[in-house]
């Protein structure tokens, strides 16, 4: 069936009525702190987009973990900064592509009798941009971080890394910014995931870019009014959302008051169904010619 005629649900409002948004939807962030269900939202949403043909699913999990269970599904998932900016580069080139489509069809928007919807999670927003926790921890291998910043030429390379970080992370940014702005007519959607959500993490580029939010438990003022708009956290605190809420959320689509809903209780052992029920319907999408540094991207965990 066309993802044209699908809806999400995201979960429940808390007068009980369902949460839904018809497809496609566009480019989505999840912010929410650790323990506050961030995470089962968003792989109930994957596991909805799963389930649909037209469907291709790329991914950016430099955790290495949170995106393990769908990587049969997923048409590539990149687990180092390398690999990330090689698909980022690629569907920047994909967009190109399909610009040349539409015009020569002389169509204005994109639609599955032309390709697939593509979807790209990122998740962490905060180890897309800057090191990964990976390579942190390689940085100060061997020694505590006092320790290694004794060291004068020990210091030296490790101020030079987070400046090529720095540096790094602006590019990231400015990538990401020009695949949100320019996406939306090709078929192409993003779902960015975060602890972190501020502006010096997400940038207000890339923030400014964002259609639709689901904010669970945040702990800092900042987080809310990255999150739901400049001054949200005057009518919807940090607090908002209690330790004993798992799984809740503020949803804010375009024009919209914030709602308070509450994410699908989805299990491990219900991702792993999902996942491998769905494992036939990835897209390889080979006849784009994926960069060469791709090539150990697709290969199962």
């Amino acid at each position: 069936m066309s993802a044209q005629a699908r809806s999400l649900i995201l979960g429940r409002r808390f007068d009980q009525r369902p949460l839904k948004v018809e497809w496609p939807m566009g480019h989505t962030l999840i912010s929410g702190i650790t323990g506050s269900g961030k995470s089962t939202t968003m792989n109930a949403i994957i596991a909805q987009l799963a389930a649909w043909s037209c469907i291709a699913l790329f991914g950016v999990d430099l955790k290495l973990t949170e995106l393990a269970p769908w990587n049969r599904r997923f048409t590539y998932v990149a687990r180092s900064h390398a690999e990330a900016d090689s698909l980022v580069a690629w569907v920047l080139q994909i967009i190109d592509y399909r610009q040349d489509i539409l015009v020569g069809a002389g169509l204005r928007d994109w639609h599955t009798g032309l390709g697939p919807w593509i979807v790209v999670v990122i998740d962490e927003a905060a180890e897309f941009f800057g090191l990964s926790t990976h390579e942190v921890n390689q940085l100060i291998a061997g020694g505590s971080v006092d320790e290694l910043l004794a060291d004068p030429e020990t210091k030296k390379q490790i101020s030079a890394r987070l400046s090529e970080a720095k540096t790094a992370k602006e590019i990231r940014s400015a990538n990401l910014e020009t695949m949100a702005r320019t996406a939306r007519a090709l078929g192409i959607r993003i779902l960015l995931a975060t602890q972190y959500p501020t502006a010096a993490i997400i940038g207000t580029q890339v923030r400014a870019q964002i259609d639709y939010i689901l904010m669970h438990r945040v702990d800092r003022t900042e987080h809310v009014d990255v999150s739901l708009g400049e001054g949200m956290s005057k009518t919807i605190p940090p607090d908002s959302i209690a330790h004993d809420e798992p799984g809740a959320f503020y949803y804010k689509a375009p024009s919209t008051r914030p709602v308070k809903a509450k994410g699908p209780l989805f299990t491990d052992a219900q991702i792993f169904e999902r996942a491998a029920a769905t494992a036939h319907l990835r897209w390889d999408l080979a006849h784009l010619q994926a960069p060469a540094e791709l090539a150990g991207a697709e290969v199962a965990y």
